[in-house]
């Protein structure tokens, strides 16, 4: 049997939710683990489930017109929904989601699924606020590709996946990913070149360190400066 966790990310879905509600949600489906790149859904395939992440990460991603590697649109760690958008929209996926590491999570059909939410309009209001804070950081990215410089893009994606998903650490706040450096630029919209030489000014500087799957914020604040400012080399 796979235990249900009762500590979450603070601003995760589950997180948001009593705990009755926590395990009536992750009772909605079979858990299952997914080994590393392994994919849970596909860009395009009919939306006829969601997933609960209950551990791990995974990535989402989209093909991007004219070949090259896909585009890193989102990391979803635990105690956060994926899949839920085609479900309630009833239109096929709009990305696909892929296993960072090994991942736990629970497949929970679209009939009982949208059964769950209109018996327990308190649990549904809560990931209705989940859906339009996923539907903000999009937005949020969107408007900094265009008015924001690399270094700036690459520490505000940095920044925000501390503050929501970090965990305290002796040295500062740690991010458990397990996603390459260059795919850390490409959600931030950032070439491989420019986010591999950005990342290693700021080990340099001291303001973060990196290892394998992790990245370890050492100076948040000074993240965040650079978030609104950029820096120079």
């Amino acid at each position: 049997m796979i235990r249900i966790p009762d500590d979450w990310p603070p601003s995760s879905l589950m997180h948001a939710l009593d705990r009755d509600d926590q395990l009536a949600l992750a009772a909605l489906g079979t858990a299952r683990v997914f080994q590393d790149k392994e994919i849970l859904m596909l860009e395009g395939a009919a939306g006829d489930e969601v997933f609960l992440v209950l551990d791990g990460f995974v990535k989402v991603t989209a093909y991007r017109d004219g070949g090259g590697a896909d585009t890193v649109l989102a990391i979803r760690p635990r105690g956060e929904l994926v899949g839920e958008f085609a479900v309630l929209d009833r239109r096929p996926r709009s990305a696909t989601v892929t296993a960072c590491g090994s991942v736990v999570a629970v497949r929970i059909g679209r009939d009982r699924f949208l059964e769950f939410l209109r018996v327990r309009p308190e649990t549904a209001l809560e990931i209705t606020r989940s859906v339009v804070r996923k539907l903000r950081s999009a937005t949020s990215r969107r408007i900094d590709e265009r008015t924001r410089g690399a270094s700036a893009k690459l520490a505000r994606v940095l920044h925000e996946l501390a503050v929501d998903y970090g965990q305290e650490h002796p040295e500062g706040v740690r991010i458990e990913l397990t996603l390459t450096q260059v795919e850390l630029g490409a959600l931030a919209g950032v070439a491989d070149s420019t986010a591999e030489a950005v990342l290693s000014r700021w080990r340099r500087r001291g303001v973060i360190s990196t290892g394998y799957r992790r990245v370890v914020v050492r100076d948040l604040p000074a993240l965040a400066s650079l978030g609104d400012h950029g820096d120079n080399p």
